[in-house]
């Protein structure tokens, strides 16, 4: 679990970079554009936080096995979290924009796929 948190923060921090130096985001798709023309908050800080989500995950699946006790809670609401985070992203795009970036849907699959192989613990 911990590589699959370490390769989506990679991504995530590979996308800030990226967009602060060009001033814009890599998506193989139109959806991105659009999503991005739509909203008031800056790509750079989505990924920042999505950075920040995937690391806080990393290092806080590092620590359960040391403290196995509260630590599997707080991994537990904070997968829960970017879940419903992701989710509401995903809404907006399908709601709002009527279109789908792919970047996001990545990152989508990872906090999935994380909360998957977490509950299967």
């Amino acid at each position: 679990m911990r590589i699959v948190a370490l390769g989506a923060s990679v991504i995530t921090a590979f996308q800030a970079v990226i967009n602060l130096i060009t001033g814009s985001s890599i998506c193989p798709n139109a959806g991105c554009k659009v999503v991005e023309s739509l909203t008031s908050i800056s790509p750079l800080y989505l990924n920042i936080l999505g950075f920040i989500f995937f690391q806080v995950v990393f290092w806080l699946l590092g620590n359960l096995k040391s403290k196995p006790g509260n630590s599997h809670y707080l991994v537990g609401l904070v997968l829960l979290c970017g879940l419903a985070f992701e989710s509401a992203l995903l809404g907006y795009q399908l709601f709002v924009a009527h279109s789908l970036c792919s970047y996001c849907l990545l990152i989508l699959f990872f906090v999935i796929i994380l909360n998957i192989l977490f509950g299967a613990r």
